[in-house]
């Protein structure tokens, strides 16, 4: 479930085989999703240095005959002000 849940919190896929014979058909999609896989990049315009979390939505929008799907991170956390140390 750990794996499953770190996963889904960064936007990734994880694969379970069940056996050995499965590992072909795992590798199968695998090689699938990072052949169908674009890489975006995001700049916020949230100038607040504050360490909040800000969320992350991505909005596409279909077209016919099309079947896109999105997958990424839930959010991010801003940048923070670095704290004095004495």
């Amino acid at each position: 479930m750990l794996l499953q849940q770190i996963a889904d919190v960064t936007g990734g896929q994880a694969f379970f085989p069940l056996s050995v014979k499965e590992l072909d058909h795992m590798y199968e999609k695998v090689t699938a999703e990072i052949r169908a896989q674009y890489t975006l990049g995001y700049v916020s315009t949230n100038e607040k240095v504050d360490g909040a979390w800000r969320k992350v939505e991505i909005k596409m929008v279909r077209k016919e005959g099309r079947d896109y799907r999105a997958r990424s991170r839930r959010g991010y956390f801003a940048p923070a002000r670095p704290t004095a140390r004495h």
